[in-house]
């Protein structure tokens, strides 16, 4: 797609470069061990925690308050409440977005609660709050109990996926149900008589993240659920086009929505017959080029393994210059990267050369709660209770 930022990051090897060993699982296990067991400690001795372990369970919104509205006071209380937990918790705010920036969105937000909400209708005015700060692990959770309801009620959703760049109009990703219009690669020009230009930046402005690339990411796998909150468009959907390679033809379809279920079932099939994997490579010993693809940067062990084949037949193809393509990647575990590094180079090096965590009554609890917790609190019933089912699919 035209406007796609391509990253691609082209290394040449030192002359002694060799492939190094692979840590095993035992040896893996063992490092982490240790390194948790000197940052407990080391954790313990800034924060001085003791006492009673909260509770991090996540209580089930009861669905009897999902028609119920919010008074204005009620959502000023909420707002001062997490503009001033961001306060407690976050060590630089306002790095991205000035403080006077914020106020003005605040104030201006404020303004406009003249009438009762629900948890629902509220959403998108605290999240488009959160999202201005520029910070992706800054941000309101959308509310799935009123979303899985809906879904669970043989609702029939957008059967569209769509592909969204900065700068850029929507276009036609896939079409489920077994539909062949709108071709892929069409652009979007509205739906059920909405300009796309305005649902897309609606949508977007309630997404945190600290790039525009990031956040049009995000819109690709939430697109579905944000927009039947903030649109309520209902099936079937009447969508305005432009084919591609036709510039200025107007094409109009009709299309019934599906079940959320369906659409599921159809992306794995998808998924698996496209053999989507983590991580690929790609060795050219004519050329001494060879090319990594990381989609992914999750599962330390075996990408261990990947990081043994791949480099071993590098060396023995004698490639020269590596091209890691990191396109479509947008985050994950950061010691996957120490692994990869540490076949690029033999001098030390570091990611990250420093973190700042901010000392406050809540990051103690929080961290407390880490520490002493029988089992990650992300594993927990209520926890696992408050996501959707199908949370791990990209599409929702």
């Amino acid at each position: 797609m035209t406007g796609t930022i391509n990253y691609t990051v082209l290394v040449t090897f030192p002359k002694r470069f060799k492939p190094r060993p692979a840590r095993t699982p035992l040896e893996f296990l063992l490092r982490i061990t240790t390194g948790v067991i000197i940052g407990i400690g080391m954790i313990a001795l800034v924060l001085s925690f003791a006492g009673k372990v909260p509770s991090l369970e996540i209580e089930p919104y009861p669905e009897e308050l999902f028609s119920h509205r919010y008074s204005q006071q009620e959502m000023l209380q909420d707002i001062e409440f997490l503009l001033a937990t961001y306060e407690e918790v976050h060590p630089d705010l306002y790095y991205h977005t000035s403080r006077e920036e914020v106020e003005n969105l605040r104030n201006g937000i404020e303004a406009n609660l003249q009438e009762p909400l629900t948890r629902l209708q509220f959403f998108p005015k605290v999240a488009r709050l959160a999202s201005h700060f520029g910070d992706g692990h800054t941000s309101i959770n959308f509310p799935w109990e009123e979303r899985r309801q809906h879904t669970q009620s043989n609702a029939l959703v957008f059967p569209v996926d769509l592909k969204f760049a900065p700068g850029e109009p929507a276009v036609v990703n896939h079409v489920f149900g077994g539909w062949t219009i709108p071709p892929k690669d069409s652009r979007i020009l509205s739906i059920n008589e909405i300009a796309m230009d305005s649902i897309q930046s609606a949508l977007i402005s309630t997404i945190s993240g600290e790039r525009s690339l990031y956040r049009c990411f995000v819109l690709e796998s939430q697109f579905r659920p944000l927009f039947w909150a903030m649109f309520h468009c209902q099936s079937p959907y009447h969508i305005e086009y432009e084919p591609p390679g036709a510039h200025g033809v107007v094409e109009t379809v009709d299309l019934d929505g599906l079940p959320l279920e369906q659409i599921f079932q159809e992306q794995r099939r998808r998924f698996r017959e496209e053999e989507r994997v983590p991580w690929s490579y790609q060795s050219d010993p004519e050329t001494g080029i060879g090319t990594i693809q990381l989609r992914s940067l999750e599962a330390y062990i075996p990408f261990q393994s990947f990081l043994v084949e791949a480099f071993t037949i590098f060396q023995r193809d004698s490639i020269h210059t590596l091209v890691i393509d990191v396109r479509g990647n947008y985050g994950g575990n950061s010691s996957l990267g120490d692994a990869l590094l540490s076949y690029i180079t033999d001098q030390p090096f570091t990611q990250v050369s420093r973190m700042d965590v901010k000392v406050s009554p809540q990051v103690r609890e929080l961290y407390r709660s880490w520490m002493l917790w029988p089992e990650p609190f992300h594993a927990t019933p209520a926890w696992r209770s408050s996501i959707p089912e199908n949370m791990g699919d990209s599409i929702w």
